[in-house]
């Protein structure tokens, strides 16, 4: 299992992205830590996990990233706590 923060820009106002959250929140292990960034936990590869979220997305306006966290990833205590909390648990140790 690896942990993956997934973010993007949804620039069509009128599309319906309600599937795309729905989906983001089927991950068994999965956190809401900013406005446009999500973290998971998944087996899937990332190249996986993003060709199951683009069915969710505009295909020529929004922009949608999956990369891998890892052991050395760092972030500044405005994340919060219950997203700090969750990396801690997550990520893997050194």
């Amino acid at each position: 299992m690896a942990v993956y923060m997934i973010g993007y820009d949804l620039v069509k106002p009128d599309h319906d992205y309600a599937p795309l959250y729905k989906a983001l929140n089927e991950f068994s292990t999965s956190l809401h830590c900013l406005d446009s960034t999500w973290f998971i936990v998944s087996d899937q590869t990332a190249q996986e996990i993003l060709n199951g979220l683009l069915v969710h997305v505009h295909p020529k306006h929004d922009r949608l990233i999956v990369t891998p966290l890892t052991v050395g990833s760092a972030w500044t205590v405005g994340l919060g706590k219950e997203s700090s909390d969750w990396l801690h648990r997550h990520l893997p140790k050194k």
